[in-house]
């Protein structure tokens, strides 16, 4: 019995940070910014390994960061006591940043521009625009998730809590997990680009699908976030 609900819990925890990761990878800004630095080193017309080379230090630069913050997330929390007042924060949290995501995270009009505040889109631009070797691709990385955390704080804080506790090899496993899984977009791309697509493809894609990816993202937050508040919050002692 004590077996049979040790590894129903396990598939749930595993299932819940699958989910808070595709979320978390469903936000658009690390993409944005990887098609920016890529445009930059096609417009200079550098050879293809060397785009490839600066996007992987990108993507390597938001995995770390990723990373550094779940587990950083997971240290607070455990020390916390995981109580259910903060369960229903971080639960009314990811609600709220669901509806936002769902009305307002494109700006009006045609293309993918994205809702930040101005200072921020400015200096991310001004970083794509400096940005000339892989340790300042892999510096832009970590600066991305710096720039998105207002979004993807809700899922790497209920990511957090369900791992929140003693830690042991199965809470590292899914901490690299989450982080894998929130790159997963990037690393598509970059295969997409080393394939030969062209970036006014991706591109064009992004702009005819947007409305559907920003519905998805801000419901699934919602209700990834309901179904912690109900099981994890509601249903503790």
């Amino acid at each position: 019995m004590n077996d049979a609900w040790a590894i129903s819990q396990t598939w749930q925890l595993i299932s819940l940070l699958v989910v808070a990761g595709s979320l978390h990878a469903g936000f658009q800004v690390a993409i944005s910014v990887l098609t920016g630095l890529s445009v930059r080193h096609f417009g200079f017309g550098r050879p293809h390994a060397a785009l490839l080379m600066h996007s992987g230090a990108y993507v390597a630069g938001v995995a770390a960061a990723t990373v550094a913050l779940l587990f950083s997330l997971l240290y607070l929390v455990t020390l916390t006591n995981h109580s259910s007042l903060l369960w229903a924060a971080i639960t009314g949290y990811g609600v709220a940043v669901g509806i936002i995501v769902m009305f307002v995270y494109y700006r009006s009009g045609p293309g993918t521009m994205l809702w930040l505040p101005r200072g921020v889109a400015a200096f991310l631009e001004t970083r794509i625009k400096k940005t000339d070797t892989s340790i300042e691709s892999f510096s832009l990385g970590i600066m991305t998730v710096v720039a998105e955390l207002p979004f993807v704080l809700a899922p790497l804080l209920i990511a957090a809590m369900v791992l929140s506790g003693q830690v042991n090899i199965l809470h590292v496993t899914g901490v690299v997990i989450y982080g894998l899984i929130g790159v997963v977009p990037l690393l598509i791309i970059i295969a997409l680009i080393g394939g030969g697509r062209k970036l006014s493809t991706i591109q064009r894609w992004r702009e005819a699908n947007k409305g559907f990816l920003q519905f998805a993202s801000g419901l699934g937050l919602i209700v990834i976030s309901l179904y912690a508040f109900v099981n994890y919050c509601l249903g503790s002692p």
